[in-house]
Formats: structure tokens, sequence, C-alpha cells
């Protein structure tokens, strides 16, 4: 009879995707796809999706999920800062950090 081990077998690391650029004339694009034309991990991708505050996206069944590009184009330029919000932003954080 074969004993049992008490400590566990080394875990192997599962490795991301490689980034798959979409296919030519290709809509809708699969996460993958859109990910890629986003910049963005498929898992941040997904993440954005749960919450919510991601790109809109079509859902033709449970399991596949599809994003038209013009859709991912329009959330890109909606959630782009200019320099002069960002540094704005950054700005009122350290003062609020140079005050306490």
């Amino acid at each position: 009879m074969r004993e049992i081990s008490t400590s566990e077998p080394p875990r192997r690391k599962r490795l991301a995707a490689a980034p798959r650029p979409p296919r030519s004339g290709a809509d809708p694009l699969n996460p993958a796809e859109a990910a890629f034309v986003l910049g963005l991990s498929t898992t941040t991708l997904s993440r954005l999706r749960m919450t919510g505050s991601g790109p809109s996206f079509l859902r033709p069944s449970a399991r596949v999920v599809r994003y038209h590009r013009a859709d991912l184009l329009a959330w890109l330029g909606a959630t782009t800062k200019t320099v002069t919000e960002a540094n704005h932003r950054d700005a009122l954080r350290s003062a609020a950090l140079v005050a306490r």
C-alpha cells in the first residue's frame, strides 16, 4: 500500500497567454483581442467587466463575451486623462500629504 504524503506537490505557475492581435476586419472581438486593442491583460478586462466599469460588451450566450471595436475605442477615449488633469490630481494629493 502507498503512503500518503503530508507535503503538497510543488505547484506550477500558470503563464499568462501572450497578447494576440485582432483578426483583420473581425468584429466583434473576443476578450483576448479586445485586451490587445486596449493594451490590457485579459484578467484586467475581465475584472473591469465584472465590476461594470469596463467597456460595453455583448454576451450572445452564457459563456461567450464579445466586444465591438468602436465601443472599446469610445471607452478608452472616455477614460483617458489629460496631462493637466493628472497633474492637478497629483498636486492635490501631494498637498494633502504635506498637510498631515
